[in-house]
C-alpha cells in the first residue's frame, strides 16, 4: 500500500523538515563530520575504522555529554592488533564537539586525520584553513531543500596540515574528503581535535557567519580562561 506507506514517511521520517530539525547529511562509508582515522603508509588512502565494541558514558549532563568508545583489534599499516579510543564530548550550547583519540598496539609513527565528505553536487564550497577545514554541505536532497548545513573540523596542535584527498571516481555521492592532518603521530600519543555543525535554517544563516565561529573556538582554545580560587 504504497499511498499509506508514502503518508508515514511524510509526517514521521527525520529526513524531512517537521519544524524540529532533520537529518539531511549524506554519510555512507566516509569520515562524515569529523571521525578518526589515518592515512595509508603511501598516504593516498584513508584507513577506515569499523565498529565499537564497547562503549561507557562518562558525563550524562546537565551541561557535559561525554561517551568513551573501544574498538575492535584492526589492521593499520602492518600492525595487526591496533585497537582505537575513543572519548567524545559535547557541552550544553556549543556547536562544536571535543574528541580524543589514542591507539593501543600502534609500533610505529602514522599520519593521523580527521575531517569532512565532500558531496559531488557541490565541490566548490569547501575551505581549507592552516589548521581546520569548513564545508558548506548541500544537503541530501540540494534541488528539495533551501537550506545547507555546515561543518567544520578543528586541530589545535601546531603543525597540523589540510589537504583536499579527493576520489578518482565518485562513489555514489561522495567526492572525497577535506582533511586535517597530523603527520608522523608517534605511537602511544593522544589526538585532541574539534568536529561541529550548525544549520542554516537555524542560528547560523551564513558560511561567513559559520567560519567567525570556527575562528572564535580557536581563538578561544589559544587563549584559555584561567580561573583562580583564593
Amino acid at each position: 500500500n504504497k499511498a499509506a506507506a508514502d503518508s508515514v514517511i511524510q509526517s514521521m521520517s527525520y529526513h524531512l523538515d517537521h519544524g524540529n530539525g532533520l537529518d539531511a547529511y549524506s554519510v555512507g562509508p566516509s569520515l562524515g563530520c569529523g571521525t578518526p582515522a589515518v592515512l595509508s603508509a603511501d598516504g593516498k588512502q584513508i584507513v577506515m575504522p569499523y565498529c565499537y565494541r564497547d562503549y561507557k558514558i562518562l558525563d550524562n549532563g546537565p551541561l557535559r555529554f561525554t561517551l568513551e568508545l573501544t574498538f575492535n583489534p584492526s589492521t593499520i599499516n602492518g600492525d595487526t592488533s591496533v585497537v582505537e579510543h575513543r572519548r567524545v564530548s559535547l557541552d550544553k550550547g556549543s556547536n562544536f564537539n571535543k574528541s580524543v583519540v589514542w591507539y593501543d598496539g600502534l609500533t610505529k609513527p602514522i599520519d593521523f586525520v580527521s575531517g569532512l565528505v565532500i558531496h559531488t553536487a557541490d565541490t566548490k564550497s569547501v575551505e581549507l584553513g592552516a589548521n581546520y577545514v569548513m564545508y558548506a554541505d548541500p544537503t541530501d536532497r540540494p534541488n528539495d531543500h533551501n537550506f545547507q548545513t555546515f561543518l567544520s573540523v578543528v586541530f589545535p596542535k601546531a603543525g597540523t596540515n589540510t589537504r583536499l584527498l579527493m576520489l578518482d571516481k565518485a562513489e555514489g555521492d561522495r567526492a572525497g574528503h577535506a582533511l586535517c592532518v597530523e603527520k608522523g603521530a608517534k605511537p602511544g600519543e593522544r589526538h585532541e581535535y574539534y568536529f561541529g555543525s550548525a544549520w542554516s535554517k537555524y542560528d547560523c544563516r551564513s558560511f561567513g557567519e559559520w567560519k567567525l565561529r570556527t575562528e572564535a573556538l580557536l581563538e578561544a582554545l589559544a587563549n584559555p580562561l584561567s580561573v583562580t580560587i583564593e
